[in-house]
């Protein structure tokens, strides 16, 4: 059976998020987009301290569709380097799971 997958990433604004979110879903490559509240991210860029606010998103989806979604994050995330993160549900209940295959795929 073939596993689902989560794919976080983080983006400088809800409407990114939810219009990023919207294709995904449009193009059946993802069942559902959680869209967080904002959080504070500390890093560095250019050997410079930055903290800025950010939106965090989790995408579920099944594993056939990773690389296709992160191709799309790719395309139209507003980040020169998108966090873009994969992880595996290790079980998911059964209703769930087949309706994350239900809404994804052809």
């Amino acid at each position: 059976m073939e596993q689902i997958c989560l794919i976080y990433s983080t983006f400088p604004d809800r409407k990114q998020a939810e219009d990023i979110a919207k294709e995904l879903v449009r193009q059946r490559l993802i069942a559902c987009a959680n869209i967080m509240g904002q959080a504070t991210s500390v890093y560095e860029w250019n050997q410079t301290l930055c903290t800025e606010e950010e939106v965090p998103v989790i995408f579920k989806t099944r594993q056939s569709m990773v690389s296709a979604i992160q191709d799309v994050l790719s395309e139209l995330h507003p980040y020169s380097v998108p966090c873009i993160l994969e992880f595996h549900a290790d079980s998911a209940n059964e209703a769930f799971h087949s309706w994350i295959f239900q809404q994804t795929g052809p």
